[in-house]
This record gives structure tokens, sequence and C-alpha cells, in this order.
């Protein structure tokens, strides 16, 4: 089942809005809507109810009812900042990220909200490069006000342009270094990019009465001031090889051509939905040619479907929690069904439970049976295989002892007697003692034949052996010792 999506851009002088489907087999844009907003000069309620209108109108023509949104606000409306941190962590970062930033902002921090992005450069060593960027409450409050009033409550609330430049960081091939520039009616954004991200965010104003060339010198010069500050500051080796423009204020002039040539580098025009794959679907079927200027509110869209990080100012007071709201019912019967499967696991295991039970009284009832058959002078039974085995352990020492009246000779008693027999001054070292049922084999190693003689006539002499016999004798080759073995019955 496909899920629809709604990217939403709104700009000072316009909205405008996308419906996107994604499912297993893909994802396709199927709607576009461009409102303009008009101006009231001076007038906040007159403001309010164009904006209020303008939604209102937007999400009509998209037929965005129980769509995920995705929103976006005016760039200017963010302080973008580049800092470094010594360390990665990100809720350190989190933590400290207000009070770095405080000195460098035009307003109090407690009257903001903060988002940031790590960037993890290649050659990045220490440390982490942080892009931040922050926006009033109350900015955030007047257009969270108008969204739900419109029956909007977007997962994601970002700034203008972010999304896109992620987009073409993600879906294009572009250089090591490129910059992105959005062309707005009154305002352009550039934006860094290094290794496929987002590394640098300016928001400057333009001059729209003025002439096309005109416009593009303003604009070069403040691209050309912001890098050299940033190559200064941050990134000394950053060169922009190739510059991609988009946007609902440019024209088919010869703006792009007067870029090139002041800045001398090549200028190209981004098209997502070229290089998105996204073609528009309509319902009687078949292709059309898609809406122009819709990259932003496309780029949007593709943020959700996937997952690309963004900005998102969905958070502290502003704080979402429409997943678990859009998906409570889903998951309340994903958890009766999973107590139900955990209830029959349950059920099937005090099943086996009881018939293992009734098997292991049956066989203790049948060893019960052959202790009684082989046991019968024993009336009391109270665990019949322990009883069992120390029954014939029992019966096998009897055997053993009434067969071989040696079998109570101790060890002890032997290492005794072989000290005490062993002639006093011999130099003997035993290295082997091995005890049978009714002998002993004894090895080790003296200094001459005539001590192992002499051990043998000692340990002869004892009541405690019957007869001692000298197995072997032989000369080591690597000394003079002998090696010998005796045997000795008991």
């Amino acid at each position: 089942m496909s899920r629809k999506i709604i990217g939403l851009d709104i700009r000072r002088h316009s909205i405008n809005g996308v419906m996107v489907r994604a499912g297993v087999k893909g994802s396709w844009f199927e709607k576009a809507a461009r409102v303009p907003l008009p101006q009231p000069p001076g007038d906040e309620a007159a403001r309010i109810e164009a904006i209020e209108g303008a939604l209102q109108d937007t999400i009509g023509q998209l037929d965005g009812a129980d769509a995920l949104c995705v929103v976006s606000l005016p760039p200017d409306l963010a302080s973008y900042r580049n800092i470094r941190l010594p360390f990665k962590d990100a809720k350190k970062i989190r933590q400290i990220l207000p009070f770095e930033l405080e000195p460098s902002l035009p307003f109090p921090v407690d009257e903001l909200i903060i988002d940031f992005r790590a960037i993890q450069l290649p050659s990045q060593a220490e440390g982490t490069d942080i892009i931040a960027a922050a926006i009033e409450k109350k900015q955030i409050l007047f257009y969270m006000d108008r969204l739900q009033k419109a029956k909007l409550d977007p997962e994601i609330l970002t700034v203008g342009g972010f999304a896109t430049a992620q987009a073409l960081c993600r879906m294009t091939d572009i250089p090591e270094n490129g910059l992105f520039i959005d062309i707005d009616t009154d305002r352009c954004t550039i934006f860094a990019l290094i290794s496929g991200q987002i590394c640098l965010v300016r928001v400057f104003p333009l001059n729209p009465g003025h002439g096309e060339k005109e416009i593009a010198k303003n604009l070069c010069g403040h691209i050309r001031r912001t890098l050299a500050a940033f190559e200064q500051n941050f990134h000394p080796d950053y060169q922009p090889e190739e510059i991609h423009l988009a946007g609902y204020g440019l024209s088919d002039t010869e703006f792009d051509a007067e870029i090139q040539r002041i800045l001398g580098v090549p200028v190209k025009r981004f098209d997502l939905i070229r290089d998105s794959g996204m073609l528009r679907k309509q319902r009687g079927g078949g292709g059309a040619a898609p809406m122009p200027d819709v990259d932003h509110a496309l780029a949007l869209a593709i943020t959700d479907v996937h997952s690309y990080p963004v900005l998102n100012f969905r958070k502290g007071e502003f704080g979402t929690n429409r997943q678990w709201a859009e998906h409570k019912s889903s998951l309340i019967k994903l958890g009766i069904l999973g107590l139900l499967v955990m209830g029959g696991f349950f059920a099937n295991f005090l099943i086996e439970a009881a018939a293992m039970e009734r098997q292991i009284d049956e066989i203790d009832g049948k060893i019960r049976n052959v202790f009684q058959d082989t046991f019968p002078e024993i009336t009391r039974i109270v665990d019949p295989l322990h009883q069992m085995q120390v029954a014939l352990q029992e019966e096998s020492e009897e055997s053993r002892y009434a067969a071989d009246p040696a079998a109570d000779i101790k060890a002890i008693d032997i290492l005794n007697e072989i000290s005490r027999g062993v002639p006093p001054g011999i130099d003997v070292e035993l290295n082997r003692m091995v005890i049978g049922d009714n002998s002993v084999l004894v090895s080790g190693h003296t200094d001459t034949f005539n001590a192992v003689d002499e051990i043998q006539n000692g340990l002869s002499g004892s009541t405690l052996f019957k007869k001692v016999t000298i197995s072997s004798t032989n000369k080591e080759r690597t000394g003079n010792r002998i090696q010998f073995k005796m045997r000795i019955e008991l």
C-alpha cells in the first residue's frame, strides 16, 4: 500500500507544493500546485489572511487529506553559523551549542530554536565542524498556527533550499567542490558543497528592480566575499568546480552565462524532476510533462521518502507526536497479536511440560519395579536410582575385598615401607610408582648396579612385600646413572 507525502515550500511571495506517492514499487508525484502570496502593505491581519488562504488553496489543489507533510519556511528566517568543536559526541554538541552560538546571534538563545548538522570530511582529523541554524520561536509559532488551521501537522519543519541542496548531493554526480544557488524573487541562498555535504549556507538579498546583469554582478560579489571568509576560517582549499542554479526567480535570460563569465566557473541549472526519475502520474494513466518550479517542494517530499538528513525545527515546545498518533491503532493491534502469539507459546509449553511429566512418572515407575526385583530386602524406597547405585557399589566393594586380601593395603603404607627398606647412604631417586591389585611397579635411577642390588635386598626384608624382582637395569646414555625397574609383589 502506497503512502501520500506532501512537500510544501513556503516562500515570501508564493506557496509551492507537490503530492508524492511512495510504495514498494517506487515513488512518483501526482500533483503540483503553486499559489502566489499577495503582499498587503503593513497589515498583519491581511498578511495572515493571505497566507491562510494560500495554504488552503494549495492543499485543496493537492488533495492532501491523510498525507504526511514536510514543510520548509522562508530561508531568510534562519541565521546560519559555522563553528568547530573539539568533540564528536552529538549529545555534548547539543548541550554546548547554544552557549557557543549566543555571542554571534542577534537574539537571545532562549528565544530561538536551534538545529545543526555535523560535517564529516575525509580531511578532518579531530573535533567536529558544525553548520548550525537558528529561527526565532515566534516565527515558528506564526507559521505553525497557520499550518494547523489548514489541518497540517508537518513531520519535518526545515528551511527553504536545504532539502534541495541535499537532493543535489545525493541524487546527482557532482564534483568534489560545488556551489548550489537558490534564486528566489528578492533573495538568494548559496550552499557550499564539499564531498557531498553541505558545509556552508548564507542568505543574501537581491535587487529585483535592476537588470539581470546588475543582479548577477551583485550576487557574484556576495559569493566571492563569502567564500573568501569560508576559505580563511574553515576550509583553506575550497574552490568551486561547478555551480548549480535552481529557484523561482530564474528566468530564460543570460543570467547563467553572466555568472559563469564573472566567476569563471561552469554553471548548470538543477532539474530535480529529471535527476530523481519521478514522472507526473495522472488519473487517466500515462505520463505528462511535470509542472515547472517544483524542485524545492519535490525535494521536501523526497527527503521523507529517502530519509535524507535535513535541519528540523520540530523540537522542544514544537516537537511532534505525529508518528505515534498515526500508528497508534496499528501498534495496539500489533501488541494484541503479540500477546496472542505469546499466549499460544505459553499454552504449548504447558502442554509439553505436562506430557514430559507423565513420561518421567512412567520411567520412575519402571526404575522402582527393577529396584524391587533386584533388591527385595530393601523395603524403604526413597530415591530408587541413587539407592541402586549405592547398593551396587557396596556389592562390588565386598566382592573385591573378599577376592583380594591385599586390597586393603594403603598406598601410604607402601611408600613408607619402601622408604624404610632402602639402605641408608644409597643415592637413589624414584620417579614412578604404579600400584596394582597385588603388585607395585617402581622405577628410578641410582649411581651403580650394586646399589640396585642393595635396594632389592633391603626391600625383600619387608613383611609387607612378598617378593621383589629387578625387571631391568640400564646405564643412561648421557650420564653415569643407572636406570632400573622393580616389581614388588604384595
